[in-house]
């Protein structure tokens, strides 16, 4: 929903964070506003007089979040698939066609690859079901991050982030 909300520590810090409303956040404005709730026409905040906080009670601050940016043209999806016994090639190549699709549609791919058991043994930083998608570009990447990491798959939220490409290279893409 590109939104957020931050707690600040007093009076005086919320007065010097709304001063950033509009400020420029990877060439997006940002809009720091208070809640419609918190200050009421009363000098109200969440129902308690204002200078009547509790202390280390600031005010708070509804902030939009912040936008995902690739560092790398590899995107790494953790447990995309939650593997067990029962696990079969079909539902490995499903789910790689379902990410070429999906992430495929708002980006540039070079490749798919899912991470299977024997890919994961004696390499303590794959799991099975991790995905990487590696894109044309970084660009392409961070498209695809914005795109697709807010998404659910499986019923489970889809957690992205980027890969060092040539930590990829040197040592995944070799696996498949």
């Amino acid at each position: 929903a590109n939104y957020g909300f931050c707690e600040i520590a007093s009076q005086e810090e919320t007065e010097r964070a709304l001063q950033l409303d509009g400020m420029l956040v990877l060439g997006v404005p940002v809009s720091i506003k208070r809640p419609n709730d918190a200050v009421s026409p009363l000098g109200m905040i969440g129902g308690v007089p204002v200078g009547m906080q509790m202390p280390g009670q600031g005010g708070m601050l509804a902030l939009p979040s912040a936008q995902v940016s690739a560092t790398s043209p590899v995107i790494r999806i953790d447990e995309i698939l939650k593997v067990d016994d029962k696990t079969t090639d079909d539902d490995y190549n499903d789910v790689k066609e379902d990410m070429a699709e999906g992430c495929g549609a708002h980006g540039k791919l070079v490749s798919v690859a899912i991470v299977k058991p024997h890919h994961a043994q004696g390499n303590a930083t794959l799991k099975p079901g991790d995905v990487f998608l590696q894109c044309s570009t970084t660009d392409d990447a961070t498209k695809i991050m914005r795109a697709m990491g807010h998404r659910k798959y499986d019923g489970r939220q889809i957690h992205m982030t980027s890969f060092e490409e040539s930590k990829f290279m040197s040592e995944i893409k070799p696996l498949f």
